[in-house]
């Protein structure tokens, strides 16, 4: 990516932009699009990682996890963002984010679609979550057994 013509001047702008992003801002698929595109473009070790807008993108995430428009694929493809940046990059999401990740996780659940759900497996595994309730690993094995019939 950085050897594209364009990168060096595009990505400086977009990061940017997405330091300033505000929660209520944008739309949950907006968000969510924002944290896969950036863990898609350093799949391969890209060096350019905009620390400080992937900070406010998580924040950001984290508080709308609640939201009505964040639907089941939007949790699934940030968490599994987020297991490819820590993968690739060692990033690591907060406390907080983990908690609001298992609260999207119920919230959800009977939403996930089995590729959705094997995401959810994939991400908790690489990112070595400790959801703060057992209920959430419950949930997702219980999810894993309905999808599979």
């Amino acid at each position: 990516l950085a050897e594209h013509p364009t990168a060096p001047k595009i990505l400086p702008l977009i990061a940017k932009q997405l330091t300033n992003i505000q929660p209520n801002e944008y739309a949950c698929q907006n968000i969510s699009n924002a944290v896969w595109a950036i863990a898609t473009m350093h799949q391969h070790g890209d060096e350019y990682l905009p620390m400080d807008a992937l900070n406010c993108v998580e924040r950001a995430i984290t508080e709308r996890l609640g939201a009505d428009d964040f639907i089941p694929q939007g949790v699934s493809n940030c968490l599994w963002a987020f297991g490819s940046l820590n993968r690739n990059r060692g990033y690591e999401i907060t406390a907080e984010s983990v908690d609001a990740f298992g609260e999207g996780i119920l919230r959800h659940i009977d939403g996930f679609k089995s590729m959705e759900l094997s995401n959810l497996v994939w991400a908790t595994s690489t990112l070595r979550i400790q959801f703060g309730s057992p209920d959430v690993m419950a949930a997702m094995d219980a999810a894993m057994i309905d999808a599979a019939h």
